[in-house]
């Protein structure tokens, strides 16, 4: 059970946000993509993460000259370099910890145009330093998923790249239409995705309907276990599951080390993951599975 203090602190966060987003119009159809991604940046990022943390918009750039998308909001560490241009910036994507594609009023059309940008991100190609890091890394996601070496690779690279989301305050879309959308998507790419490379969001919010990506660290249970990919389920509770997430990857990514005793701090165990599976059980769940 997660620390009660914390549970409701995201909850009255839940209740202010949803108040404050409804005042200003943006669960309803008439606000624009400007209003929203100044109130996600403002009253929703600025709450959650790190002082610290650079928060812009722009395109992201590997090594060998492929860019990404034009992003709505890139969520940067400010140790990596970061390059000013007219209109936004240029991010190394080994510096990006996170991307967000934001919609005040989201269709299929928008749904399908955010999910591209999203992968136009995780296609990049990321460095590393030392491989022998990396095979430890993948050992681990092997033994605790249960999964094959190519597998764990997969899974592995997919979690080291930057974590993209996708926030749309309200939705023309209905429940089913919402994970049909992402469903068909997700099976037109299918020469380049995987179950554990799937190239889709961490998460997606489409009004009141969330998809929640199975990464191998926070998932929902299903009787497919590790061969469904997305959960997708109806809640107005949109900021929870987006704010939580985005939590624990920035603070994964940014490492809170003790440098004197050489000891990881982890924070995970502040987030009520667990409350939050609950309180969807016996909800109208699908599951996107594997092709």
């Amino acid at each position: 059970m997660a620390n009660k203090i914390i549970v409701n602190w995201f909850d009255r966060l839940e209740t202010v946000l949803q108040a404050e987003a409804q005042l200003s119009g943006l669960l309803s159809h008439g606000s624009t993509v400007g209003q929203a991604r100044e109130f996600l940046v403002t009253r929703v990022l600025r709450t959650i993460l790190p002082a610290s943390v650079h928060v812009g918009s722009g395109k992201v750039i590997d090594s060998r000259g492929e860019c990404s998308k034009q992003i709505d909001v890139v969520v940067y560490d400010p140790r990596f370099p970061l390059m000013k241009v007219e209109g936004g910036g240029l991010y190394f994507v080994e510096g990006v910890l996170a991307t967000i594609e934001v919609k005040s009023t989201i269709n299929s059309a928008e749904l399908r145009a955010s999910l591209d940008n999203c992968k136009s991100v995780l296609d990049l190609a990321i460095n590393g330093e030392h491989p022998e890091e990396a095979a430890a890394r993948i050992a681990y996601y092997a033994e605790k998923g249960g999964i094959t070496e190519k597998e764990a690779q997969q899974r592995f690279w997919y979690m080291y790249r930057p974590a993209t989301y996708v926030f749309g305050f309200s939705s023309q879309l209905s429940f089913p239409t919402t994970w049909t959308c992402i469903r068909d998507w997700w099976e037109g790419i299918a020469c380049a995705h995987s179950a554990h490379f799937p190239l889709l969001p961490r998460v997606i919010t489409s009004g009141e309907v969330v998809g929640f990506t199975n990464d191998g660290r926070i998932s929902l249970t299903s009787n497919a276990g590790v061969s469904h990919v997305m959960s997708v389920f109806s809640t107005n509770l949109r900021f929870r599951w987006f704010a939580v997430h985005l939590m624990d990857t920035v603070s994964r990514r940014l490492g809170l080390r003790n440098f004197a005793e050489r000891f990881e701090y982890r924070l995970s165990e502040y987030f009520p993951w667990n409350d939050y599976l609950a309180a969807i059980r016996g909800a109208d769940t699908v599951f996107i599975r594997r092709v």
